[in-house]
């Protein structure tokens, strides 16, 4: 088959990397794909400021096109649906596409391909990375949700917690199907040299944040709770590893830093921005906090939570969510209340200070089921769900 996979930012930010939960998962279900002997094109929005472009990789065709505007923003929006129609047409028309893959945390994205696809007779299958939020049940939003699930031919949930909300939406059961996204199979745990760079001192213990500086990520409650401990004479790093730099994050990022300076951090902080290996990163991590408020725009699955479970290193999370679903409490990592600096600060400890516990945390994932986010398990999933979409139009 000949599949395009659309959405927003699925694009690299420099060489092959990819930020973002839903733009690596969509990478790398286009490469299980690829392996699968199907051809792989993308067709998305930039990454922030970077320009417009195609990249060929190995894998497939990835055509970025850059939108003016701030991100997310109502101009930014509205650019983006008067801009990508003609663009979708252009390249499934030029490339003989068979089906089209929509992939986002918001299903109002799915309404330029279902358009497309109508027009094109070609079936439209939109992946969902986040719920929709119940509590908006009357809005105009929560309206525009519920129109839009009428629109694709298929729906993909990547957790129970979004199957849930998108069957309350009112999507039919027979119209979603539940998979999981790629987790890439484990690797030997290496040493690329963080240790050294980092300048830690045998005694030291690494805490792990990766994610963006937004609000709802959690970062201000880790500072806090970072701080208490560290007051309290604990031996730890933080090493914090974001995204591209844009106006919001330098914004954002000089207000951290200035908490930093301010509390006697600056020796124990250190901010890496975007690394090349961040399973190497993960590996070499004592502990790793995903202290997200919600999933609001975040991937229900949060790969950061399998990824460090890959790497055999414990999670201390917060409880929200699809989190719960991946995360088995006090099992393979430790869940918390959202916001609760306090929770986070006795949860910190009781881990810093226990060894047996870190390493009975660590060792219970070799039982984990990976097997369920394996490439070829969820590429062949897909593959035959859009199999099954193309030979209904025939």
């Amino acid at each position: 088959m000949r599949l395009c996979i659309f959405g927003s930012e699925i694009g690299p930010v420099k060489r092959e990397i990819f930020v973002g939960g839903a733009t690596v998962s969509a990478v790398r279900l286009g490469r299980a794909l690829h392996d699968l002997g199907n051809v792989v094109f993308v067709l998305s929005s930039a990454p922030r400021g970077k320009p417009s472009k195609t990249y060929k990789f190995d894998w497939g065709v990835v055509v970025n096109k850059r939108i003016l505007g701030r991100y997310n923003s109502l101009p930014f929006k509205l650019l983006f649906f008067l801009t990508f129609p003609l663009g979708l047409v252009y390249l499934c028309c030029q490339n003989k596409i068979h089906v089209i893959n929509s992939h986002s945390g918001n299903v109002l994205l799915s309404i330029i391909p279902s358009i497309i696809g109508k027009l094109l007779r070609i079936p439209v299958v939109h992946t969902q990375y986040c719920s929709i939020d119940s509590n908006q049940r009357g809005s105009l939003g929560h309206a525009l949700a519920r129109l839009c699930l009428k629109l694709p031919s298929r729906f993909v949930a990547i957790s129970h917690n979004v199957l849930h909300s998108l069957i309350e939406a009112g999507l039919p059961v027979e119209r979603v199907d539940l998979i999981p996204p790629v987790i890439p199979s484990a690797r030997a745990r290496a040493h690329f040299g963080y240790g050294k760079l980092l300048r830690l001192k045998r005694d030291d213990l690494v805490v792990v944040f990766v994610g963006n500086l937004k609000k709802n990520k959690g970062i201000d409650v880790l500072l806090e709770a970072f701080h208490v401990l560290v007051s309290e004479g604990y031996r730890l790093r933080l090493v914090i590893t974001t995204e591209l730099a844009h106006n919001a994050f330098i914004e954002r990022k000089q207000a951290l830093l200035e908490y930093v300076v301010e509390h006697d951090l600056v020796n124990r902080v250190f901010w890496l921005g975007i690394i090349d290996d961040i399973f190497t990163l993960l590996c070499e991590a004592d502990i790793v906090v995903v202290p997200f408020l919600d999933l609001e725009g975040i991937s229900d699955y949060p790969l950061v939570v399998l990824e460090a479970l890959r790497a055999g290193t414990p999670v201390i999370a917060s409880d929200v969510g699809g989190i719960h679903e991946i995360l088995r409490n006090k099992e393979t990592g430790i869940l918390i209340p959202p916001g609760d600096v306090e929770a986070l600060c006795k949860v910190l400890k009781s881990v810093v200070a226990n060894e047996n516990l870190r390493c009975r945390l660590g060792n219970n994932v070799q039982s984990y089921p990976f097997h369920c986010y394996d490439p070829d398990i969820v590429g062949r999933k897909y593959q035959e769900l859009f199999l099954q979409e193309v030979n209904k139009i025939g």
